[in-house]
């Protein structure tokens, strides 16, 4: 069974052997009559074929496959999402647009006066901080936290990144590092044996740009609680 799944490998390496000699032997001569030219372009011919069919039956049967984001629809998300904090930090945070999603969100009991945001050397993780006044004291904190899209070599791993531990203790609220996520992805492409007919640019040429993700955490609080700490008011359009 073993040696019947090795044959096309096998056949493969005696047909690279046999081309091999053959072109060894033929340097040594000045000129090649066109009926071992057309045998070359014969063996070629074979040999491409059978790659296409190992492609196909020797590799992965099983695969996982990912829809590729293009380098210009990367450059875009990129750029959304930087305008959109860069407005928040001055202090209007405009529709995010499908730009950020929200990935969890929490509701903080809280009748204090003062709420202080913890420093980011008390922290092992930061992300931006907008603040929004309530217009009445309804006695919650209200957060939320919103991703952009995680983009590495064109594909998506927003999905993969969970949120941060919020809390609030007495009048300090935290926030902390999301668990650590490992990830492994291979990318499988057509071979040349493939490419070269169909004209198509192979997935290892090409390049793609990677966006890292921006993400920010947005506060709700009641109108007399005051806030210490770094972070922004913003006004939501």
């Amino acid at each position: 069974m073993v040696l019947i799944s090795l044959l096309p490998i096998l056949i493969v390496i005696l047909l690279v052997a046999g081309i091999g000699t053959y072109a060894f032997k033929s340097n040594k001569k000045r000129h090649r009559t066109p009926k071992k030219m057309k045998w070359v372009v014969g063996v070629y011919f074979i040999l491409t074929l059978v790659a296409a069919v190992l492609s196909y039956t020797v590799f992965p049967a099983e695969k996982t496959e990912s829809k590729v984001i293009s380098k210009e629809k990367t450059s875009q998300h990129d750029e959304a999402q930087s305008k959109i904090i860069n407005s928040a930090i001055n202090g209007k945070l405009p529709n995010l647009n499908g730009v950020f999603t929200k990935k969890e969100s929490w509701n903080f009991p809280f009748n204090g006066k003062d709420l202080k945001i913890s420093n980011k050397d008390e922290q092992d993780y930061y992300a931006n901080v907008f603040v929004i006044s309530k217009p009445k004291d309804d006695g919650v904190i209200e957060a939320a936290h919103y991703m952009g899209k995680i983009i590495i070599d064109g594909v998506d791993f927003t999905e993969r990144k969970g949120s941060p531990h919020i809390n609030v203790n007495e009048s300090i609220l935290r926030i902390k590092a999301p668990e650590l996520v490992d990830v492994n992805f291979t990318r499988f492409s057509e071979g040349f044996a493939f490419d070269q007919f169909t004209g198509r640019q192979s997935m290892f040429s090409r390049s793609y740009f990677s966006v890292h993700g921006n993400e920010f955490i947005l506060l709700k609080v009641p109108k007399s609680v005051r806030v210490n700490g770094d972070f922004n008011y913003v006004n939501a359009e």
